[in-house]
């Protein structure tokens, strides 16, 4: 089972760096040059990075879950989010 990539979750990179999820952008795009897309911040930092969905469980592990639904069937099942004015694009 894949773990549902949600904001506020907090991931470490293989590179032993800490990151909180912001939100996941291109939800609702049927194109495929607009993949689901992972906005996410260095937690010491504050750097802004985005990553494509599909390629995010290669380089993360999820250290604290802050969202009680996350466990999810597949990558094709994260919920809907609503816009987060604090996010930023790289």
């Amino acid at each position: 089972m894949t773990i549902a990539v949600l904001p506020g979750q907090h991931w470490a990179h293989y590179n032993g760096q800490r990151y909180s999820v912001l939100l996941l952008t291109n939800q609702q795009s049927t194109q495929e040059r607009y993949p689901v897309t992972v906005v996410y911040q260095n937690v010491d930092n504050l750097t802004t990075w985005s990553r494509p969905l599909s390629d995010w469980h290669r380089s993360f592990t999820l250290v604290a879950d802050r969202n009680p639904e996350s466990e999810a069937p597949d990558e094709q099942s994260v919920p809907l989010l609503q816009q987060n004015p604090q996010a930023g694009h790289r």
